[in-house]
């Protein structure tokens, strides 16, 4: 009997308290993710903290809160990681991909993974990587992924890379007409 194989969820979420060693509270989210980081923006109001929110945040009702749009957010999430005192602990909600580029970016200025804690995305998104082109975009997790560039149909694999933020996708072969056929096509 064969164990069934669990698909790696990719990067998992960590618990839902703020850190208490750091100094100063960064949330940083999409307008989807704020509700996800709610409580613990209101958890840290006595704190020194800084919200970023990027695209809608209708119902935010956070007074400090920075709104950026979607084109802006790469400049102003580099400019707040930028600002920020060396102890600070990093709270990222939002879709995967924009949970992975966060987290590049501040590994980048040098903030360390336990600083950056991550919170589950708020839709059934996930990046996929091409081997065939190199690219990468989002696709629903129930429908088969077509590489949006090269258009080769994907067959995506269960483990998560976290050095490409994505899982990888590998040109998908047809099915073979014949169970005991190699496909030389004679």
């Amino acid at each position: 009997m064969q164990a069934a194989t669990a698909i790696d969820q990719g990067p998992s979420q960590t618990s839902a308290d703020l850190q208490p060693q750091a100094q100063y509270h960064l949330f940083i989210c999409e307008g989807g993710g704020l509700r996800a980081l709610s409580t613990l923006i209101a958890k840290a109001a006595s704190a020194n903290r800084s919200v970023l929110v990027v695209g809608q945040g209708s119902d935010a009702g956070i007074e400090s809160a920075c709104y950026c749009s979607e084109g802006q957010a790469a400049a102003e999430i580099c400019a707040v990681l930028l600002q920020a005192p060396l102890d600070t602990a990093i709270y990222v909600a939002g879709s995967q991909s924009f949970r992975e580029d966060v987290q590049n970016q501040a590994r980048t200025l040098g903030f360390s993974d336990t600083q950056i804690r991550i919170y589950t995305p708020q839709s059934a998104l996930y990046r996929v990587f091409c081997t065939h082109c190199y690219t990468s975009a989002e696709y629903h997790r129930h429908q088969g992924v077509v590489c949006r560039n090269c258009k080769r149909s994907l067959r995506v694999r269960e483990r998560y890379s976290p050095y490409l933020g994505a899982y990888v996708g590998v040109t998908a072969r047809p099915a073979v007409a014949e169970a005991g056929a190699p496909g030389r096509g004679d």
